[in-house]
């Protein structure tokens, strides 16, 4: 999974980069085809604004959380698309399930 991490408006540094680098990969746990992950890093009035972005085969999930720091953004965010990660593969498993009785001939 390729990730992509953008700053606006300050310099990010190396401890905060590690920290969402490891939330994001946890993502991976969830959906095994996501190939890249695009997550911004705001400041705002009342503290951070993070948004992360999670495409892949059959997925594009967008998210986006406020926070007091970064690494409550970060997590609130990857906490978000880690929910609709497992929505969208439980409605796969559904689709998948259901196409599957379809094409078995009757009388089995």
């Amino acid at each position: 999974m390729e990730l992509q991490i953008t700053a606006r408006h300050f310099d990010l540094i190396d401890p905060i980069k590690d920290f969402a680098e490891e939330k994001v990969k946890i993502l991976h746990r969830y959906f095994n085809h996501i190939t890249n992950a695009h997550l911004i890093l705001t400041p705002v009035k009342q503290g951070y604004q993070a948004e992360l972005t999670v495409s892949g085969k059959q997925a594009y999930l967008f998210a986006k959380a406020n926070g007091d720091s970064l690494n409550i953004a970060i997590e609130s965010v990857t906490s978000k698309i880690e929910r609709q990660l497992k929505e969208k593969k439980e409605r796969l498993r559904k689709v998948n399930k259901h196409s599957k009785k379809r094409q078995m001939p009757p009388g089995m």
